[in-house]
């Protein structure tokens, strides 16, 4: 029995336990059963808000791509107004084209740029500088209003501060609004971002003659006026004269900067047709550049100095170099003579100037070759050879001081001088024109006894009428010259110069013959406008006064003449 309930509590713990084991059992499958329902719910539930946020990521794409799509549109649409503002440029309808660049410009600022990609957005911006270009273009041409032009390029200017376009267009509306100061400083920058393009030196050019012309004008006018207050005014009234409003001109508002601008503008041209060899072209740049600095070349200012003996030493320098060159011996001494006058006013300006010095030496040296009775037509250069020679020494010798150490242009010098070379080439020249004039002599000897023949045959009455006694003329002084030895060139130049001072021709006349020279036979002088015979007038009459040569009776009596034509009824002037 005891063994029975041994059986019995064992079989009775051993079912408690498969009970138990059960019952766990049962409750971890009821765990696992709820896990995977919360598990399916959960992928359910993400599943779900994936699908939301694809959706809602697909209609924000699509929103963005037709965003962007109505940028590249108004992108385009920019395009077209230009386009259309283009065409109504060419057709000069300035305003239509106005109004269609600033369309343009509103539809840029209704662009999104960070919609756009790269390459658009530097177009669109592109699209508005130009835009606002061609509107001051447009204000420029139609002389509407100069201001919005130099706003509009002045916009352009802050985003894009190198463009020369910029520059250009802003020059052109400051010279039409009187800004001769600020129109130079544009022109200058916008020709050292583009140096090739013509319409920018073209109009640098034009700034520059007008300027020189302004202020020869007013130098002009200044010492006709101070020779009519000598005349008819006390010290006193001289300075109030002097101070007086109405003496000033539109160069006065030029400042020193703009002058120095201009001055050195013209030194840098001078510097490159010295370069390619062009001495006559050179020594007219720098002169130009003199002009400009002569209303403040009488107050010691440093800047004004300094370039002012620059352009004296490179006259000389073009000068010397020229002469070098020049077979006939008058030419070269009246060149050389020229280029020793301006190295003495370099020393005036600067007693320490080594350039000024060496330049001198060569001149001397140049000259002590020369003939003696070319030298003796000029002071500077009269003496005898030795003692050019010594100076052309001297001159290098002190040149050689100044600057403390040897240098290889100043020995160069020194090796020619003393083995004679300028000598040596002289004569070389001497023997190719004595050569030159007599193949002349022997060679057209037949053709000169035939067209003396022809022109010594007798005329009948009737052919003298046909005869163009001035052409004739001209002929038998080309050939004269020709059998001396001259080329066609320098023929030429030399009538062109004595048409050019004959002051018994007007600038018409003095035009014609000019031009028929330069084998334009049937060239006439367009018909001058009312303004332009007026401007010829007075500039005839100021010729007049000026001249020395004339007296004051003369004067006098050709200014009652201008008043009887000007007022036929009025009173007699009376006689002088």
């Amino acid at each position: 029995l005891e063994e029975a309930e041994v059986f019995r509590d064992e079989e009775i713990k051993m079912r408690e336990k498969e009970q138990q084991a059960k019952e766990r059992a049962e409750r971890q499958d009821s765990k696992e059963t709820k896990r995977e329902n919360s598990n399916k719910e959960a992928r359910e539930t993400v599943e779900g808000s994936l699908k939301e946020v694809q959706q809602s990521v697909e209609q924000e794409q699509a929103k963005r791509e037709k965003y962007i799509a109505g940028m590249v549109e108004l992108l385009e649409k920019m395009r077209h107004l230009k386009s259309e503002g283009n065409s109504l440029f060419k057709k000069e309808c300035y305003e239509s084209a106005v109004d269609s660049y600033k369309q343009c410009l509103r539809d840029f600022d209704l662009i999104d740029l960070e919609a756009l990609e790269p390459s658009q957005i530097e177009e669109s911006q592109d699209l508005q500088n130009i835009c606002r270009l061609n509107i001051a273009a447009c204000c420029i041409k139609s002389k509407s209003s100069y201001e919005d032009a130099v706003a509009m390029c002045n916009l352009v200017l802050e985003k894009d501060p190198d463009n020369p376009k910029a520059f250009f267009r802003r020059s052109q509306a400051k010279l039409a609004i009187g800004d001769v100061d600020g129109a130079m400083q544009d022109a200058i920058s916008a020709q050292s971002l583009v140096p090739d393009d013509v319409t920018i030196a073209a109009h640098l050019r034009g700034l520059k003659d007008a300027a020189t012309q302004r202020s020869k004008e007013k130098q002009e006018r200044e010492d006709l006026a101070r020779q009519t207050e000598n005349v008819d005014q006390d010290a006193g009234e001289k300075d109030d004269s002097s101070t007086s409003p109405e003496r000033q001109t539109d160069h006065d508002r030029v400042t020193l900067d703009s002058c120095l601008a201009i001055a050195n503008s013209y030194k840098a041209e001078g510097n490159d047709k010295f370069k390619n060899q062009e001495w006559s072209e050179a020594m007219e740049c720098y002169q130009n550049a003199m002009r400009v600095l002569e209303p403040h070349n009488s107050k010691s200012i440093d800047k004004v100095d300094e370039l002012l003996t620059s352009c004296h030493l490179n006259i000389a320098a073009s000068g010397y170099k020229k002469s070098v060159g020049m077979k006939r011996e008058a030419e070269a001494a009246k060149l050389l003579d020229l280029a020793l006058c301006h190295c003495k006013e370099a020393m005036a300006l600067d007693p320490n100037s080594l350039k000024a010095f060496f330049r001198q030496g060569q001149i001397y040296a140049e000259a002590a070759a020369l003939e003696v009775q070319v030298r003796l037509q000029y002071e500077s250069l009269s003496g005898a050879e030795d003692i050019l020679v010594q100076r052309s020494r001297d001159s290098l010798l002190h040149a050689k001081s100044l600057l403390g150490k040897n240098d290889p242009s100043i020995s160069t010098a020194f090796e020619e001088l003393e083995a004679g070379a300028a000598k040596t080439r002289r004569q070389n020249y001497r023997r190719s024109l004595q050569k030159q004039t007599s193949e002349v002599s022997n060679n057209g000897l037949e053709a000169a006894s035939q067209k003396a023949n022809r022109k010594n045959i007798q005329r009948k009455a009737q052919d003298w009428d046909k005869i163009d006694l001035e052409g004739e003329l001209e002929q038998l002084e080309y050939e004269s010259l020709q059998q001396q030895g001259l080329s066609e060139d320098e023929i030429r130049n030399r009538q062109i110069m004595q048409i050019v001072q004959n002051g018994s021709l007007d600038e018409d006349e003095k035009m014609r013959r000019c031009m028929r020279l330069a084998g334009h036979k049937d060239w006439q002088p367009q018909p001058l406008s009312d303004k332009q015979r007026i401007r010829r007038e007075n500039e005839n009459m100021l010729q007049f006064l000026q001249d020395p040569r004339r007296s004051s009776d003369e004067k006098v009596s050709y200014l009652a003449h201008l008043y009887r034509e000007w007022n036929p009824a009025g009173p007699d002037p009376g006689p002088a």
